[in-house]
């Protein structure tokens, strides 16, 4: 891509904080504002290549809606985050605060037909209410380009959905019930790189082999990195378990100090720290 800016590139990213106007600021910031550059340089490209179809991925998702509706090709998807809760979801709001909060809160899932009642309202309400600067902030970006406001009674949170083929990376097994997803998503299991030819083994591996309890590994990504969100409830919760703790790079030295400092890590039939190198 020339013309689509790259992650830092855009708007300095404010301060974390849970408010609807962070939610928001954010999404504008990921979704909205690439689009323009995105258009351009999928025009670009058309212009060489007469293409059928435009393949994108979850962040890339407004730029080529805007480019089909202005007379480009149709697009496909490939969902490689969370499928949002639309306004008709009976499941717990993906869209909140809380959910994009370090550590994020999210609602049990629940099968009382009260409690999905309860979600959908909290589901319409965040779309049409909390996330409606969202709507205005699209349709303001459709009209820069002479389209019009989005369908009547579409909101946000689907406009990335592509309505010809949704590729969602993952498993359903994985996600809430959703009978009400559209038709044309659907889940196509993990995107996986092929394994490595060799594989050096660490050298605290044959404990694992021979363990005589349960072993739990332990990763937290590198998206939500706050380790009291995760790794210090589970270091809490099982300190006489044998663990293999997976941490990304700028967490490996708060955690290893911690260890030491609360159950005296490393102890080989403790837990084991097995540091990621690669980002």
């Amino acid at each position: 891509m020339k013309h689509a800016p790259r992650f830092q590139d855009l708007t300095p990213r404010p301060k974390q904080s849970r408010s609807w106007e962070a939610v928001v600021g954010a999404l504008r910031r990921l979704f909205v504002e690439p689009a323009p550059g995105q258009l351009r340089d999928y025009t670009e490209i058309l212009s060489d290549f007469d293409a059928d179809v435009v393949i994108n991925e979850s962040t890339a998702g407004l730029g080529p809606r805007l480019l089909h509706e202005l007379g480009g090709p149709p697009w496909a998807r490939l969902g490689v985050s969370p499928l949002p809760s639309l306004p008709t979801s009976a499941i717990p709001p993906l869209v909140s605060p809380a959910v994009f909060a370090d550590p994020p809160e999210v609602l049990p899932y629940s099968d009382d037909p009260g409690v999905q009642d309860r979600y959908r309202r909290m589901n319409w309400e965040a779309a049409n209410v909390h996330m409606s600067q969202l709507t205005e902030a699209l349709d303001e970006l459709r009209a820069r380009f002479g389209l019009g406001p989005q369908p009547t009674g579409e909101t946000g949170f689907a406009a990335t959905i592509s309505p010809f083929l949704q590729l969602q990376t993952g498993t359903l097994a994985f996600d809430y019930p959703r009978p009400e997803l559209p038709a044309q998503v659907h889940h196509v299991g993990p995107l996986l790189p092929p394994g490595p030819d060799v594989f050096e083994l660490p050298p605290w591996w044959q404990d694992v082999v021979s363990a005589d309890r349960p072993v739990v590994h332990v990763t937290q990504g590198t998206v939500a990195t706050d380790p009291t969100s995760l790794l210090r409830p589970t270091l809490d919760a099982l300190a006489l378990t044998t663990m293999s703790l997976s941490l990304p790079p700028p967490r490996i030295r708060p955690i290893s100090g911690r260890c030491r400092r609360t159950y005296g890590w490393p102890s080989p039939s403790r837990m084991r720290c097995c540091c990621r190198t690669s980002t």
